[in-house]
């Protein structure tokens, strides 16, 4: 009898899923990019130099970038241009800046995990992305805020002995790590332009209220990847998403070691190594692991939709569907926990997969 309820309860769970989960934003496919072309003719990385955005490339306004506007290559310009139409829309730019950030990702894990140096990464050395922990756990109190898990991508260059930041000066592999505090030399809470140390446009970037200073809470918003462009934040809410297991709204030491379990996703090809193609899924990754282990259906996004008095639990008449109410509530007490929800789903999905891989 509980094996026959599995199939619809699936059912109603997918359909489900295409309302909260396909419904929703995408989940970030890498760390914050940079943009394609450069100022000039469109070269290698320039050092210190500030890549154009759409905005500044689109100079007559229409939404599109024509070949007229573009200061990169022909070639970089047909690379983006997918539909040929002689023209780059928004769109197109913002998927070759995703894949350009998966890139540049993948090419940095590998880097940093890839032990003995052979170009792949295997499970044993995938694991070193949990001694990250200390490094990113700036006020030591033994848990991550998002904040913290903002730093993943600097963590690992840092533990390496690059950088990846804020600009501090000096070549990008050899400056120590620079913070507000560093660089408010005078100790007025705010940055000035005598006290800045990387290149006048990085300056002009993270002073978003052009009153030249760069204060605490510009700062902080670009750290987190909020401000000048970054997507950091929408990457730390992702992994945060993920590693929290119990909702806390904190990463403790054992629930950041969850992060080795996205190896077997990344995987696409099964071989039991990652390449830095492979490796630059990352970030996509984790933000698609929740909703997957629970059938397709986001927990967070459920009760958003049916938690209408926001407390935190859903009752009966919150959500009218009786068949799937008994199987979310555990502990039948009347009330369905985010936990419980999370467990239920997680329970019904891997009896659904296996009745699926047994055939029956």
């Amino acid at each position: 009898m509980k094996y026959r309820l599995i199939l619809p309860m699936s059912l109603a769970l997918l359909a489900f899923a295409a309302l909260t989960v396909f419904g929703q934003e995408g989940p970030p496919a890498g760390p914050p990019p940079q943009d394609s072309p450069r100022s000039g003719t469109g070269g290698g990385r320039g050092q210190g130099m500030r890549p154009p955005s759409f905005e500044e490339l689109d100079k007559d306004k229409d939404g599109k970038i024509s070949r007229s506007e573009w200061v990169g290559s022909s070639q970089s310009f047909d690379a983006i241009d997918e539909n040929h139409d002689g023209f780059i829309d928004r769109d197109e730019w913002n998927k070759n800046r995703s894949k350009m950030a998966a890139t540049r990702m993948g090419e940095g894990m590998l880097k940093y995990l890839d032990a003995n140096h052979d170009g792949k990464v295997t499970l044993e050395e995938f694991g070193g992305l949990t001694k990250l922990f200390d490094t990113l756990d700036a006020d030591h109190d033994g848990a991550l805020s998002q904040e913290e898990l903002g730093r993943f991508n600097q963590a690992m260059n840092q533990n390496q002995g690059q950088r990846q930041g804020p600009p501090g000066g000096g070549e990008r592999g050899n400056r120590p790590p620079m913070n507000f505090d560093d660089l408010d030399k005078n100790k007025d809470g705010k940055i000035s332009k005598s006290e800045w140390q990387g290149p006048p446009q990085f300056f002009d970037r993270l002073d978003e209220n052009h009153d030249g200073f760069i204060d605490k809470a510009e700062w902080d918003k670009f750290r987190s990847g909020r401000g000048a462009g970054g997507g950091g934040g929408r990457m730390s809410e992702s992994l945060m998403k993920y590693l929290d297991t119990n909702h806390d709204g904190k990463v403790s030491r054992e629930e950041f070691t969850r992060v080795t379990q996205l190896f077997d996703a990344l995987d696409k090809n099964h071989d039991g190594a990652l390449t830095a193609e492979e490796l630059g899924g990352f970030y996509q990754v984790a933000g698609q692991a929740p909703a997957q282990a629970t059938g397709g259906v986001d927990v967070d996004s459920f009760f958003a939709k049916y938690d209408k008095n926001k407390d935190g639990k859903i009752t009966p008449d919150e959500l009218d569907n009786e068949r799937l109410f008994k199987a979310l509530d555990l502990n039948h007490d009347g009330v369905i926990t985010r936990e419980e929800a999370d467990q239920a789903l997680r329970d019904l999905a891997a009896r659904a997969k296996q009745k699926k891989d047994s055939g029956k």
